[in-house]
């Protein structure tokens, strides 16, 4: 991404919000209200918390009371009094709402103190949320929402320099910008301080406890009930010999022997391989110490000791890796390996010298290192749904789940109310980017289609956490069509921990069609039909370099109806370092982009650069690595039919030649995808639009149709009128082919089709009509015209209007 766009976004934000808060302030009996309602809320025993600025650092931290004055926080345990008169708006907001909890009365004082402060979206959040907690005071709350403060518009999309708007250019008919606002202020990541909250001290502690605990807790009765009950007496006979797996057998059936299996077990040393599964097994060592501990009279003192000394001297071992050797805060293993560190220090609390230092370590690294990470990804990942769905999603829930069962800390709620809700949008990722027959686009190494069998685990952890009915409706779609394999069989603990037949569920259909995910980050986009069996799906990404399981696919889309039409060529098979992957499967020869290149240098294949960097051990490090920044999406709008994107990525290659590369494309009505591609560079170069199909295409002229199942694909090139379609075997760049040395599925592709104009230009404009629907659809009739300044396309009585100065879309 291109962060100085970010900036000017945040600065109007910001300045607007302080100019209010000059101007306004609390009022003083208002702010004896608050101040009182600080006190009751600690008084009673809530552990109130709240983000402030804290010598200079942005922390969330325990509230320890309030008055008139002062409002005293909580830092190491150390009383730390902040004056209201100095605090921030927010912060101030931010201590009304973390004293509120769900009283219905504190969130009603809580949107007025926002309301005072001129903070207009905290203030209606607060009054909706008084409303849930009691509709009594529904009348007070209409009363208060009149006095709201009028919200200042919308700032505009950042865009790149360029000319200025042709005045007589048609105005766009599509809604506001859907990109969402640019919260975070740049070198945020630098004041996060976190107190670390206490182990509780009986076991168990991981998951579940012995007593009732929390608004949705587990307890040992409640999880010994369910293993006599459908459906989860069937995942008994499928546990596995993993420690918890035995563990947890035990807890369920008494099953002494198994117990003893897992106690044998977690005293001996785990083979490593400095890989994910090394943070994974330590979690799982874990929970069978803690759950075995008080439960089970055969795990002696002796086999504790020497159990909790293997735990601790893997988890040492962990600490080292992710303090040296190039941790990076985007790599699977930072977030598997702090899990187990995290694991070990709940586990061995209380029993071990080392326990506190691991729930130190791992807590903050999550807290400073990996939630920014997650945050900043804004509920995607890069590394496709091998390794991002599999591995960091996992840990994160994993994370989320044990710290609240072990300390008491719901940080679910924390990411939903100050961290724009990234765990929520983890969720819809899953849900929305998922393929109308339940598979996965294939970005990044990701192996042959992976299907959505193995989301069943994640998808319970998230209901169990958020408590959100998508989630729930994920769940319990996924074991309807799955049953017992909804889940991998060495997470088969997690049904009995989180599955809930019976809890509220909603499907996806009242979420948008078309939705975006880090447009200034991974760049990730969605446009759908709709929900249904036969809808057309188009998967689209534009965004910046993460790490090494990433591809260098800038730009590059796949569409899907009932069967794949264009699809990303390669599957990760063959071997990390094999040429099928290094030489073609991530370059974005393998992806439906361009290949920009000079024809006199006989040996440039026109991919896009390749970037090689895993050392980021904070987001600071990353944002500061500029040769990661690859695209933008830069705007991204929806109307009554139709969804508009604009994306550039010229940083993507060689800025030397390639000075803008600039993807605009609408999806309109459900079938038609039209890419309008505006590429200047130093000198005349060779501009080529790749599609990689799943089945032989015929082509003719300037039509290429792929027929596929009961689909068809038709690309009609309109511009320019002398296009050249060349079809090419598959995996061929250079001339020279690639074999993957396995058989793959149609995801994996067949063929490329390369599309480009016969003469060679500084300034090449291309435009592909692609529409997708069943075979019998009559083939669209489009026309398209380029101005100079514009292109402008009509097909089926609409016009679309391209700007090739303002790179702006217009329907009409």
């Amino acid at each position: 991404m291109v962060r100085a766009r970010l900036i000017p976004v945040f600065v109007l934000l910001a300045c607007a919000a302080h100019a209010r808060a000059a101007d306004a302030g609390v009022p003083a009996d208002l702010l004896r209200r608050l101040a009182a309602q600080v006190a009751e809320a600690v008084k009673a025993g809530e552990k109130p918390k709240a983000w402030v600025d804290v010598l200079g650092r942005k922390s969330e931290v325990p509230l320890g009371g309030a008055d008139e004055k002062f409002v005293t926080v909580l830092v190491q345990g150390n009383a730390f009094p902040l004056a209201w008169a100095k605090m921030r708006p927010e912060d101030i907001v931010s201590v009304a709402r973390g004293s509120a909890g769900q009283h219905g009365e504190r969130l009603l004082t809580a949107g007025e103190v926002a309301i005072a402060l001129g903070l207009g979206e905290q203030a209606s959040d607060l009054l909706a949320k008084a409303r849930e907690a009691d509709p009594k005071l529904a009348e007070r709350i209409a009363a208060l929402a009149n006095k709201l403060p009028s919200a200042p518009p919308p700032p505009a999309v950042p865009q790149p320099a360029a000319a200025a708007k042709p005045a007589n250019e048609p105005k766009e008919s599509a809604s506001a910008s859907a990109l969402p606002p640019v919260k975070l202020e740049p070198g945020w990541w630098k004041n996060i301080q976190v107190a670390v909250p206490k182990v509780f001290a009986s076991h168990p502690r991981i998951y579940l406890r012995e007593k009732p605990w929390g608004e949705n807790g587990l307890t040992l009765d409640a999880l010994r009930a369910r293993a006599a009950k459908d459906p989860w007496k069937g995942w008994i006979p499928r546990f596995t010999g993993d420690p918890d797996n035995l563990a947890m057998k035990f807890l369920l059936t008494g099953d002494k022997a198994a117990a003893d299996k897992a106690v044998a077990a977690i005293q001996s040393k785990p083979s490593q391989a400095g890989d994910t599964d090394d943070g994974d097994t330590l979690e799982q060592y874990c929970m069978a110490f803690d759950w075995l501990y008080a439960a089970y009279p055969g795990f002696t003192d002796e086999a504790k000791k020497k159990a909790a000394d293997t735990i601790a001297g893997v988890a040492e071992d962990l600490v080292k890796r992710l303090t040296s050797g190039g941790p990076h805060i985007f790599h699977t293993r930072m977030y598997a390996w702090a899990n187990g560190i995290v694991f070990a220090g709940l586990a061995l609390n209380g029993h071990h010298p080392k326990a506190d230092e691991f729930v130190q370590f791992g807590y903050k690294y999550w807290r400073e290192k990996l939630f920014p990470a997650r945050w900043h990804q804004a509920g995607a990942w890069q590394n496709g749904f091998g390794y991002g769905r599999k591995y960091m999603f996992r840990s994160t829930c994993a994370f989320l789940h044990a710290w609240q069962s072990g300390t008491g800390e719901d940080l679910w709620k924390v990411i939903k109310n100050e961290q724009d809700d990234w765990i929520g949008a983890q969720l819809r990722f899953l849900v929305t980017v998922q393929r109308p027959d339940g598979t996965y686009p294939t970005f990044g190494d990701c192996y042959n289609s992976d299907d959505e069998k193995f989301s069943g685990g994640l998808a319970q952890m998230l209901a169990a956490g958020t408590r959100d009915p998508l989630a729930a409706w994920l769940a319990q779609t996924l074991h309807k069509r799955h049953g017992l394999r909804t889940v991998e069989d060495h997470w088969n603990i997690y049904p009995f921990l989180f599955f809930d037949p019976a809890q509220a569920a909603k499907g996806p259909e009242s979420l948008p069609t078309s939705a975006v995910w880090g447009p200034r980050a991974l760049g990730f986009a969605v446009l759908r039909q709709g929900w249904g069996p036969k809808d057309a799906y188009v998967f689209f990404k534009c965004g910046d370099y993460f790490e090494n399981h990433g591809h260098y696919d800038q730009g590059h889309f796949e569409i899907f109806r009932e069967k794949p039409l264009a699809v990303d060529s390669g599957a990760y098979v063959g071997g990390f370092d094999s040429p099928w992957r290094l030489e073609y499967c991530r370059q974005s020869v393998a992806s439906n982009t361009l290949l920009i290149n000079d024809p006199a240098d006989a040996g440039e294949t026109g991919c896009q650069r390749v970037v090689n960097f895993q050392g980021a051990d904070s987001l600071e490090t990353y944002l500061n690595h500029k040769s990661c920044e690859m695209g933008d999406i830069l705007d991204f709008r929806t109307g009554k039919d139709f969804t508009a994107l604009v994306a550039e990525y010229a940083s993507a290659y060689d800025t030397a030649k390639v000075k803008q590369c600039t993807r605009m494309l609408v999806f309109l009505a459900g079938k038609h995808l039209i890419v309008c591609d505006a590429v200047q560079t130093a000198k005349p170069m060779r501009v080529r639009f790749l599609l990689h199909y799943a089945a032989d295409p015929s082509v003719e002229k300037n039509r290429a149709a792929i027929e596929n199942g009961p689909s068809r694909l038709t690309c009609d090139t309109l511009l320019p009128e002398n296009a050249k379609i060349a079809k090419l075997p598959g995996f061929t760049l250079n001339g020279k082919s690639y074999s993957p040395g396995k058989p793959m599925s149609e995801d994996a592709g067949k063929g490329q089709l390369e599309i480009e104009g016969a003469d060679l230009s500084a300034n090449t404009v291309l435009l592909n009509v692609l529409t997708v629907g069943p075979k019998e659809m009559p083939a669209p009739k489009a026309t398209a015209k380029n101005t100079g300044s514009e292109i402008v396309v009509e097909i089926e009585g609409r016009k679309i209007h391209f700007s090739l100065t303002a790179r702006t879309i217009a329907v009409k």
